[in-house]
């Protein structure tokens, strides 16, 4: 679907925009676990 909408290109600037959303989740999920994983490692 997004083939025929976006061109040939379309498949890989999704996947593009979707891990630059993604990069933002995992550094919450790390600043949110950094103490648990500072015990851990002491």
């Amino acid at each position: 679907m997004a083939w025929d909408s976006l061109g040939p290109s379309a498949p890989f600037m999704i996947s593009i925009f979707i891990e630059l959303s993604v990069i933002p989740l995992y550094a919450i999920a790390i600043i949110s676990l950094k103490p648990y994983m500072a015990e851990k490692v002491d």
